[in-house]
């Protein structure tokens, strides 16, 4: 069955000089765009959403255009991962800045689309000088939410094996134990620095189902902290067989026990599975405003590797949640 083009006008007061040129957005692929020559300084680009696609199975036709002069200025490409959440992808508008406000509607289209489809979340990472890009987003209603800070460890030597108080112990994830892990999860939203701005954005079994999709989900690589028989914490942690890693996913403990050397004993426990797993590096993404988990990071020889910028748009009032996500 062909796919169904839609095509939504520009309803953007703010950019007349656009409107009077003719710009539209349009959602439907490349094939909405009848034809329009790209710009060379695109193509480039848009080859890449186009391999991009055919490698990942990408639904090309959520690609929204913006067409003016019958010439294809930027487009937004939004690709839905499990959870409900759509990573956002777009031309490089440092190749072509005069269409920054095109690239807006773009992207407000890509996030407009995104909701029809059901899907909680948009989000974008952005290199932190591309200021551009995160003009892009901003001027397309989406919000800053955090800089993450890309951090690794691959240093050889074996972690001390963890020690765990009296009355703390651990479970691996399974179906019995699932309701057990969301409410220690949900405990650990509580004053956690971790891009706080989640909370309440998805439900929380959204949250979880993103969290197994991350590289390859291994029940016996989710831990539970268990603390007088009542779930106090978690450690998530994921293979990433491609790159021989070992993400660290999630790891958050109720307000009540922070402080006490657990997620040092949590961290000891994630490095030990590199060895067990035979795997090189461990990596881990961090609001670099969360100093507790960056203090704790550095002091397990963490190194920072990289730095990006977020950016979200909640699909539906946060009221539609009914429970805290991340």
């Amino acid at each position: 069955m062909a796919p169904v083009i839609k095509q939504m006008k520009v309803v953007r007061p703010e950019s007349p000089e656009l409107i009077q040129r003719g710009l539209q957005c349009l959602l439907g692929g490349p094939e909405a765009a009848n034809g329009a020559a790209v710009s060379p300084l695109l193509q480039r680009r848009m080859e890449a959403f186009r391999h991009y696609g055919q490698f990942q199975h990408v639904d090309l036709h959520r690609l929204v255009l913006a067409v003016s002069e019958d010439a294809i200025l930027g487009a937004c490409l939004w690709v839905a991962n499990p959870g409900k959440v759509a990573s956002l992808y777009i031309t490089d508008p440092r190749e072509y800045p005069q269409a920054l406000a095109a690239l807006s509607l773009c992207i407000d289209g890509a996030a407009h689309d995104a909701g029809t489809a059901g899907l909680s979340l948009v989000q974008a990472i952005v290199e932190e000088q591309d200021h551009l890009s995160a003009q892009a987003y901003r001027d397309g209603g989406c919000e800053y939410l955090a800089t993450l800070l890309y951090l690794e460890r691959s240093d050889p030597w074996l972690s001390p094996r963890p020690v765990f108080p009296p009355g703390v112990s651990l479970e691996t994830y399974s179906a019995e134990n699932h309701a057990r892990f969301c409410r220690a999860i949900e405990e650990s939203y509580v004053g956690a620095l971790d891009c706080p701005r989640l909370t309440g954005l998805r439900s929380l079994e959204d949250v979880v189902r993103g969290h197994k999709a991350v590289g390859r989900f291994r029940e016996n690589l989710w831990f539970l902290l268990v603390c007088d028989r009542k779930p106090a914490g978690v450690l998530l942690l994921a293979e990433v067989e491609a790159r021989e890693t070992l993400e660290l996913v999630y790891l958050g403990l109720a307000r009540e026990m922070r402080g006490r050397g657990l997620g040092t004993a949590l961290m000891q426990l994630a490095l030990r599975q590199l060895a067990a797993y035979s795997l090189r590096v461990c990596t881990v993404a961090v609001d670099a405003k969360n100093t507790p988990a960056m203090a704790l990071y550095r002091k397990m020889r963490f190194r920072p590797k990289d730095s990006r910028a977020v950016y979200i748009k909640a699909l539906h009032p946060a009221g539609a949640a009914a429970q805290p996500g991340s």
